[in-house]
C-alpha cells in the first residue's frame, strides 16, 4: 500500500516520526508521499525524502508547492525555490495547488495566479501535480485548458457534481 498524501512534514511528528513510520510499515504501508503546502513544509518534505533509512527501499518521496489556502504567499522567490526543489532527489511532483471557493480567503485572483504559475512549472519540469479543488470545478478545468495542462495529475481534494467528476476522469 502507498500513502499518496500525508503530512509527515508537520512539526507534530518531530518527536516520534520514526515510531510513526514503523507503525505505518507494520500496518502495510510500503511508501508514503509527503506533501508540501508552503516553502517550509516543502523543504521539510524534501529533507524527509532524502533522510537515511535502514533499508535499500526508500519509504518516502516528496511533493513540493504552495497550497491553495496559502496562494497569497506565491512570489518570485517561492517560484525559484520550488523549481530548485523539483530537481532534488526524492521529489516526485508538484502540489498541492488548485482552487477553493469554499472559503473567502485567499482571494480567487491569488489562487489563480499561484495555480497557473505552478502548472507552468509542472509542464516545464514534466512532473505530476496534486490538486486541491473545492467548489470551483468549472473554472479550474477552464484554467487547465487555457494553460494547456494535459496531466498527469491527482485530484486529491474534490467537491463537485458528477459532471465535474467526469471532466476530471476524462483528463486521465
Amino acid at each position: 500500500m502507498i500513502d499518496s498524501h500525508c503530512h509527515l512534514n508537520d512539526e507534530r511528528f518531530d518527536e516520534d516520526l520514526d515510531e510513526v513510520l514503523v507503525r505505518s510499515f507494520q500496518a502495510g504501508v510500503r511508501h508514503a508521499i509527503v506533501i508540501g503546502y508552503d516553502l517550509p513544509s516543502s523543504r521539510r518534505a524534501v529533507d524527509l525524502a532524502n533522510r537515511e533509512v535502514g533499508s535499500d527501499q526508500h519509504p518516502l518521496s516528496a511533493v513540493v508547492g504552495v497550497s491553495t489556502h496559502l496562494a497569497a504567499d506565491w512570489s518570485d522567490r517561492a517560484e525559484e525555490e520550488i523549481v530548485e526543489m523539483l530537481d532534488r532527489e526524492g521529489v516526485v511532483g508538484l502540489g498541492e495547488t488548485g482552487l477553493d471557493d469554499h472559503y473567502p480567503e485567499p482571494p480567487r485572483s491569488d489562487q489563480e495566479r499561484s495555480l497557473i504559475a505552478q502548472l507552468e512549472i509542472a509542464m516545464d519540469k514534466k512532473v505530476p501535480v496534486v490538486f486541491h479543488l473545492r467548489d470551483a470545478a468549472e473554472d479550474f478545468f477552464k484554467i487547465l485548458d487555457r494553460v494547456g495542462f494535459a496531466g498527469p495529475g491527482v485530484l486529491h481534494c474534490f467537491t463537485g457534481d458528477e459532471k465535474a467528476m467526469r471532466m476530471g476522469i476524462e483528463r486521465k
